[in-house]
């Protein structure tokens, strides 16, 4: 649970600036009932955080940076493709693969997926994107993860750079993963119908790891949350602690 009163700008000035808050953030201003006066933290998204104080709120709140403050990026950088769960369940899925640090979610197609993806992605999408950065806020990221349009499962794990460790959950079928030293890791997770025998192969052929974290069956909201966990600690040092 956070212990900051944290509100998310989309930009930091120089030390000095006055920024003004959009919607959102006046908005939690007001919910956190921040008096003008008080010191806070701002983050930008990217990476960028500071100390602030709040010095004017209501309509025309804005705030003013006080210091710049370090960021500690995690040394791995994880990226989770998540085919398409039943209705709501993509909410929690966002929600603690932020929390968990993940750095994109790349929602995916696949062929046993019961949802699927439309013409009222738009709307979803910006649902994902203000969930994705409270759950930022509430976490101390000063980052947002970027929340990727659905396509392809075979498409999106095309993507992972040569160098990655490229992973994909498999139930109970598949081998556990041991720890080694990698910049970025890739997590490939079916739907509640799990991956096809076709989407399998191709993900063999991208020399995906069949992986499994549990011998029992997970809830694809279970399993995506705790595979990203497993992954991070596949590579934890003192500086991801």
């Amino acid at each position: 649970m956070s212990t900051e009163r944290r509100l998310l700008v989309r930009s930091i000035g120089d030390v000095g600036a006055v920024v003004a808050l959009d919607e959102n953030a006046a908005h939690h201003a007001r919910v956190l009932r921040i008096a003008v006066g008080a010191s806070i933290v701002v983050f930008d998204g990217h990476g960028r955080s500071a100390n602030a104080t709040l010095v004017s709120d209501g309509d025309g709140a804005s705030v003013r940076i006080d210091a710049a403050l370090p960021t500690a990026a995690a040394s791995t950088r994880l990226v989770l493709v998540q085919c398409l769960p039943k209705a709501g369940k993509i909410d929690d899925i966002v929600r603690g693969a932020t929390e968990l640090g993940v750095s994109a979610v790349r929602l995916a197609t696949s062929d046993h997926a019961i949802a699927k993806a439309d013409e009222r992605w738009e709307r979803k999408h910006a649902r994902l994107v203000r969930i994705a950065e409270e759950a930022s806020r509430q976490s101390e990221r000063a980052d947002v993860p970027e929340i990727l349009a659905p396509a392809p499962v075979l498409d999106h794990a095309r993507a992972a750079p040569s160098s990655a460790r490229k992973l994909a959950l498999c139930g109970r079928s598949g081998t556990r993963p041991r720890a080694s030293s990698t910049a970025e890791i890739w997590l490939v997770v079916g739907p509640e119908g799990g991956l096809s025998d076709r989407e399998l192969a191709g993900l063999d052929a991208l020399s995906y790891e069949r992986t499994s974290i549990s011998p029992t069956i997970l809830r694809v909201e279970t399993a995506s949350v705790a595979a990203l966990a497993v992954a991070r600690l596949l590579t934890a040092d003192d500086g991801d602690r």
